[in-house]
């Protein structure tokens, strides 16, 4: 999963909330998040979650 970029300033996400929500839900979830962004794709937004031992995607609807 070496195809991210930074999360472009106008898709990005509450890190902390997110981190905040997902802590205890996911495996590995106990640790700090970083947070990339795939820089392909033309319709959902995808987000790599790094919490060093885990990794996850999440895919969301374009805004607007």
């Amino acid at each position: 999963m070496n195809d991210t970029i930074p999360v472009r300033p106008d898709e990005q996400l509450d890190e902390q909330k997110l981190a905040d929500y997902l802590r205890g839900k996911l495996p590995g979830s106990d640790q700090p998040l970083t947070v990339r962004q795939f820089g392909g794709g033309a319709a959902n937004l995808t987000y790599l979650l790094d919490y060093g031992t885990q990794q996850y995607v999440l895919r969301r609807p374009p805004l607007g």
